[in-house]
């Protein structure tokens, strides 16, 4: 019904099209007409699937050490993950840098996110609790 609503009214929009008139600002684009169009839809959807996205993050002043960590948070944190039927897990973004603390030291920190998703909401929750006990940071969560 909305679909058919649209399309008459941009059937009616183009068939004014050639009463417009151009802009005077651009005197050789006089006998062009512009026309912009534009649409949009929306649907409400049951909320079938949950995500929860969970970070494994570490702070040291040895780079090599930040970096075997996370590997080694998230090698575990994948392990429990996996091992829970009906949801699949999925790795994110990946980023270590630089930075001075308060004392002038150079420190790193490296973080990494992991995602696990399900339509079975309480096997997401149960994860995601899991994976926070292991000592992973929630990151959020949505559907």
């Amino acid at each position: 019904m909305r679909l058919a609503a649209l399309a008459l009214f941009a059937a009616t929009l183009l068939s004014l099209a050639p009463a417009a008139h151009a802009d005077d600002k651009n005197k050789d684009d006089k006998d062009k007409t512009v026309l912009q169009l534009s649409a949009a839809a929306e649907r409400v959807v049951p909320r079938d699937r949950l995500r929860a996205t969970l970070r494994a993050e570490v702070t040291d002043a040895d780079p090599l050490k930040v970096q075997a960590e996370i590997n080694k948070r998230m090698n575990k944190a994948l392990e429990r993950a996996r091992a829970a039927s009906g949801v699949k897990a999925e790795t994110g973004g990946y980023s270590i840098y630089s930075f001075v603390d308060q004392n002038k030291n150079t420190q790193w920190r490296g973080s990494q996110f992991v995602s696990v998703v399900s339509t079975d909401f309480d096997a997401v929750l149960a994860v995601a609790r899991d994976l926070q006990s292991s000592g992973l940071l929630m990151s959020g969560m949505g559907f």
